[in-house]
Formats: structure tokens, C-alpha cells, sequence
């Protein structure tokens, strides 16, 4: 009986540990694995499970293909189908929004500090569903187990692109320390992918050695067959070397090696040509100037900017003088990129240049000025001068300023400069909504919140700025404010000037799929109006409001901000119950009205499909005209994605300030 129980125990603890999956899992960990698992089973996936105690050598994690005596498939005849595997797979539209619901479960996975969490995580990633390994990849990143960067970048390059660019695009998110520096270095060269690459060239930027400053130089001609310049990527290459240009080697290598080449590709110019000014290529001046009749925009404007630096004349008056030669839209799209072109150099003459613009009349200049100076905020004259630009006569041009520090503090953190002057403009500002982005700021630089008494604020920073450390830029995002419950689709309303922006095109008609939506029977149309209805009955008297909806038309409600009185209530009510649908999605046009009121200061745009008329019907055009018409307003914008994920929403709210959400309908 005893070598029976001796042998039985010596089988037990030779089984591998995977087999007792959750011996050694917390309750925690159990949990969030049951409610992925169940999400997968929604769409007919299957999650990777550990191999069976009986099982022939295989990969970890899947099952054998044959069985002894059994056919190739594994089963027998007749055997019944795993219920996951019954019918087709789902994807589309039903896999996204399947995803989104597990993200946020596999990232609180990775958030445990529990060895069997990362292993649970790491069996999914090797042999989990395929749709779901970008998702996988982002919770390994976010992980703080030592085994992640070892496991994500071995054999990267023989990755699906979407999964090395969410590995990317995750590394952007948490903390780069010199173990990720290293295996990024080791994978830099393998890169291909045009995404990748512009993903790359930021982090290769914080490795800051001649290697890495070499390796985005060959990025810039990864497309040997390109007629035009590739300008994110180039402004991202001259970001990041005129912020390792402090180097002396690289420097050194800048001016002589990395633009030597008799024949420069289209991005290559064009990063030489916007490189030029800021590194004092004076003996370039007159191949500089031929680059004034280039074919494409972004040299001629990248090649003036160098110019100008270069120039023996007063530096700003030059900029005002070319600036005096347009007019209306053309006017606003080349300040931007001229003065962008400039401050990316962040050097002295730069930005002496940009701070002597702050002096013009010119109200519409001088915000443009101010999300200048947060592109060349490497500079510390330019971050003083950014922060000067809060205490502005204008709203315009102070709403600019707090939307550029906001932007500085996502990408560098925050800086002891910016919190005597953000507590003044907390106590001199009028306007509510910028008083609370305001707060929203000081509190994510501090680390602090003492609300809106600038009392308290005072007497805190008058005994802590002697020793004060200002938060990262991890560290700030992970601080919030909430100043009211008061919420429209999940998004917290601190305004009291609103523009409702409202697709009621007639896929709107089609039934909501949320669980109390489809047991009343409603529509999409029928959710947005309630909800609409809910904030307006909500919003305090004297609060000003606007409801424009648009199909391939757009309609107002008011032609512009109406302030809500008892009676001005009724009728909004009753506008917003009266809603009908009509054809098409005439997006642009319909943001670009809301800008043009000169009340608003808030939008909150809802949509459930893309663009089909307007000015723009591109992600790309939408984006980039929004953001230049707003870079004088410093409107937020809100964006709800209604029914679908809509990624260009999510780039709109993150460039004007405001937040996304996905609603499910």
C-alpha cells in the first residue's frame, strides 16, 4: 500500500506546473481569466490551454494533432465538436468591438505582480487566438516582468506588422528603460514597415548614441521609389536628432557625414533642408535658397525657416514680412508650418525669433505662436515664454498656451516653471472651462489637488518649490480631475459653452445592441436622443449650448451659443426629441462651423461612420484641417465613436484636447 501512495505522490509532483493551472493563481487573476474566456467563447475563439499531463512532446499550449489510434485530426468519429468551434469565426465589426471589451482585461492581467499572471499572459501570446496578439503584445509590454522584453522581441522581425507596431506603440506608453533601450537597438535595423518606423524614431530618440542617431538616418530612405517627402516621418527624424544634437560626435556627424549624399531622397531633403538653420550650415545658404522654387510645399517652407536662421536680418520682422503675403486659409496653414519649421530647431536664434512674435498685435499670430513654442519646449527660454502666454489679454491665445503645456507635459512631463504662473492664471482667469483645464494641469504636474482655492495653492508652493520635483510624463497621466458628475456618453462636461456635433444619418436607424436598448427596442437615433436629453435637462441655467446634426447637410438648432433659460430648455428638449435621419456624413464641414463660433469652447462630436461629403472625407484631411483651423481657437473636442471603433476620432480628441469613447450602442 505504501509504494502504491509512494508512486502515486512521485506522478503528482512530476506532472509540469502548467498542469494545475490555477493552483497557483490568486482570485484576482482567476477572475479576470474567466471574464477573457468567456469573451472569446462570445465570438467562437479559443484561448490557448497548457498541455495535457498525457500529451506527446509538443508546443506549449496546444494540443496534440493526432492521438494514438486516432485519425489526424485528433478526434474520433462521431465525437462531438468543441462548442467554440462550432460554425465560423466571427470578425468585423463584432471581433473589434470583442476586443475592445478584452483589452482592458488582459492589461489588468499584466498589471498583477504575480509570476503566473505573465505566464498565463506569455501561453496566450505563443499559441492564443491570432486576432488577438497585437491586443497580447500591448499587455506584455505594459507588464513589469523581466521576461516581457525577451519574449515580445524575440525573433521580432518575423512578426506580423500589427503586432511589432502595437509592441511600438506600447513602448510609448511606459517606462523605457535601458533593458527595452537594448533589445530595441538589437531590432532596429530589421524594421521595414513604414508605421513601424514612424513608431521607432521616437524611442530610438531616448537612446541618444551616434548608432541610433545613425539608424533613423537610414529610415529616411526606406522607400528608394518615393517622388515626394514623407513629412510626419521627416519632422519626427528632426525632432529627434536636434535632440541628441547636445552630442558633440553626433553633431560632429550631423554637419558632416549624414546629408553628404549627391542624390537625397525626397524625406532626406526635406530633413536636411529643415536641419539646415538650426545647425548653422552657413556655407549651405545659396543651396538653400534654390530650394525656395522646389516643386513640393514642405521644402519651400522647411528651406525659408532655415533661411531665416541663418539670415543676418532681424529674424522675426523677416517672418512678418512673409507672412503679410496671404491670405484667409492659405494664411493660417502657412503660419503653422512655418513657424513650426522653425521652432523645431529649439535652438537660441529660433526661438529668440518666435518669443519677439508674442509682441504683435496680431491675436491669431500669437496663438499660433504658442503651440510653436511647445514643439521647441526642449528650450527652456521657449517653455518660459510658453507659460508667459497664460496670463495673454486674449482667451484665444491663453486657451492656445494651455493647450500646448498639456502637449509638453504628455510627451517630456511636467517642469517647476510651469506651476507658479498655472496658480496665477488659475486665480486671474474668468472662463470656467479653461479654469478647470487649468486645475486639470496643475494637478498632473503637482501631483496634487487642492481644487480651485489658489489660496492653498500658494501657501503649498511657497514652502515646497525650494525642493518640488515636477511629475513625469507617466506619472501625469496617470493623475485625473473630476470637477462634476455630470457626463455625456462617459465624458465628464466641465464646460458651460457646448456645440452637440450628431451624425443622423440613417444608419443611426438601426438597433442598438446594448442589453436595455434591445429590450425596449430602440435605435441608435433613440440612445443618442436620450442621452442628449439627459445632459440638457441636467445643464445649469446660464450654461450656453448649441445642437447641430448633419447627414450630408448640416442643420442648427441656433445659429449660434444659446445661454439656457427655463423657456430656451423647453425648446431644446423638444429640437433634440424631434431629431430625423437623412442620407450621408458630412463630417468636416460640421466641426469647421462649430470653430467658426466664436462662444464655443467645447464640442462634443458623435458619429457611427465615416465621411462620405464635405470639404474632407479622408481620416487624414479631417485631421490635419481640424487641427490648423483650432490651433487659434484652443477649442476641446471631444469624440464619440457610436457603434464602431473609429481611430482617426481617437487621434482627433487626443490632438484638440479632448477624450474618445467607444460606445458599444
Amino acid at each position: 500500500m505504501s509504494r502504491c501512495l509512494c508512486f502515486a505522490l512521485f506522478l503528482v509532483l512530476s506532472l509540469p506546473a502548467s498542469s494545475f493551472g490555477d493552483v497557483a493563481r490568486s482570485d484576482q487573476l482567476n477572475t479576470l481569466v474567466k471574464k477573457y474566456e468567456a469573451e472569446l467563447l462570445k465570438v467562437r475563439l479559443r484561448p490557448a490551454v497548457p498541455p495535457l499531463p498525457d500529451d506527446p512532446e509538443v508546443r506549449p499550449g496546444r494540443r496534440p494533432g493526432r492521438r494514438p489510434g486516432g485519425r489526424p485530426g485528433g478526434r474520433q468519429p462521431g465525437a462531438r465538436v468543441p462548442p467554440n468551434r462550432k460554425g465560423k469565426q466571427v470578425g468585423g465589426k463584432r471581433l473589434a468591438q470583442a476586443i475592445s471589451v478584452m483589452k482592458p482585461i488582459l492589461l489588468g492581467i499584466a498589471r498583477l505582480e504575480e509570476k503566473a499572471a505573465f505566464n498565463y499572459l506569455e501561453l496566450q501570446w505563443k499559441d492564443g487566438p491570432v486576432a488577438l496578439k497585437p491586443t497580447l503584445t500591448t499587455a506584455i509590454v505594459s507588464s513589469e516582468d523581466p521576461r516581457a522584453p525577451a519574449l515580445v522581441f524575440a525573433g521580432f522581425s518575423k512578426l506580423a506588422v500589427n503586432v511589432r507596431l502595437a509592441a511600438l506603440d506600447a513602448l510609448h506608453q511606459r517606462k523605457f528603460t535601458q533593458f527595452w533601450r537594448e533589445h530595441l537597438v538589437r531590432v532596429a535595423p530589421t524594421l521595414k514597415s513604414r508605421d513601424c518606423l514612424v513608431a521607432a524614431v521616437p524611442l530610438l530618440a531616448q537612446v541618444k548614441t551616434l548608432g541610433s542617431a545613425r539608424q533613423i538616418s537610414t529610415y529616411l530612405s526606406h522607400d528608394v521609389a518615393e517622388v515626394k517627402p514623407d513629412t510626419e516621418l521627416g519632422d519626427l527624424a528632426v525632432t529627434a536628432l536636434f535632440g541628441m544634437a547636445a552630442d558633440e560626435e553626433i553633431t560632429a556627424w550631423l554637419k558632416a557625414e549624414a546629408f553628404a549624399m549627391e542624390e537625397l531622397t525626397p524625406t532626406r531633403l526635406y530633413v536636411y533642408v529643415s536641419m539646415a538653420g538650426g545647425l548653422q550650415l552657413v556655407k549651405d545658404r545659396k543651396r538653400l535658397v534654390r530650394y525656395m522654387k522646389h516643386d513640393f510645399e514642405p521644402i519651400v517652407i522647411a528651406a525659408t525657416a532655415s533661411l531665416v536662421q541663418l539670415g543676418t536680418k532681424d529674424g522675426a520682422r523677416e517672418v512678418l514680412r512673409m507672412l503679410a503675403r496671404r491670405r484667409g486659409y492659405e494664411l493660417i496653414t502657412y503660419r503653422i508650418k512655418l513657424l513650426d519649421a522653425i521652432a523645431r530647431a529649439a535652438t537660441k536664434s529660433s526661438v529668440e525669433i518666435l518669443v519677439k512674435l508674442l509682441k504683435s498685435r496680431d491675436e491669431d499670430l500669437r496663438a499660433v505662436v504658442m503651440g510653436s513654442l511647445g514643439v521647441a519646449s526642449t528650450n527652456k527660454a521657449a517653455l518660459e515664454g510658453l507659460v508667459g502666454g497664460l496670463m495673454d489679454n486674449n482667451s484665444r491665445v491663453r486657451a492656445s498656451a494651455l493647450r500646448s503645456i498639456e502637449g509638453v507635459v504628455k510627451r517630456i512631463g511636467g517642469s517647476n516653471i510651469m506651476i507658479g504662473p498655472l496658480i496665477e492664471y488659475l486665480d486671474l482667469e474668468k472662463q470656467y472651462r479653461l479654469r478647470v483645464d487649468a486645475l486639470s494641469l496643475l494637478v498632473r504636474v503637482s501631483g496634487h489637488n487642492m481644487g480651485l482655492e489658489t489660496a492653498d495653492w500658494r501657501k503649498w508652493w511657497e514652502n515646497e518649490k525650494d525642493r518640488f520635483v515636477a511629475q513625469s510624463s507617466l506619472e501625469a497621466a496617470q493623475t485625473k480631475v473630476k470637477a462634476h458628475d455630470l457626463s455625456y456618453f462617459g465624458i465628464e462636461i466641465t464646460s458651460k459653452r457646448i456645440a452637440f456635433l450628431l451624425d443622423v444619418s440613417n444608419s443611426m436607424l438601426a438597433k442598438a445592441r446594448g442589453a436595455e436598448a434591445r429590450k425596449l427596442g430602440l435605435s441608435k437615433l433613440d440612445v443618442m436622443k436620450a442621452e442628449l436629453a439627459k445632459v440638457v435637462e441636467k445643464l445649469p441655467l446660464g450654461a450656453g449650448i448649441n445642437i447641430m446634426i448633419f447627414d450630408r447637410t448640416i442643420r442648427v438648432w441656433e445659429k449660434s451659443l444659446k445661454i439656457l433659460t427655463r423657456s430656451v430648455r423647453k425648446k431644446a428638449l423638444a429640437y433634440a426629441k424631434g431629431l430625423t435621419t437623412g442620407g450621408g456624413t458630412n463630417i468636416f464641414d460640421t466641426v469647421e462651423r462649430a470653430l467658426k463660433d466664436p462662444l464655443v469652447d467645447t464640442i462634443y462630436l458623435l458619429t457611427d461612420g465615416a465621411a462620405t461629403t464635405g470639404r474632407f472625407k479622408d481620416a487624414d484631411g479631417m485631421l490635419k484641417g481640424i487641427r490648423e483651423f483650432n490651433r487659434t481657437r484652443g477649442i476641446t473636442i471631444h469624440c464619440i465613436a457610436f457603434g464602431r471603433e473609429v481611430e482617426w476620432m481617437r487621434k482627433c480628441a487626443e490632438q484638440n484636447g479632448g477624450k474618445y469613447r467607444y460606445v458599444a450602442e
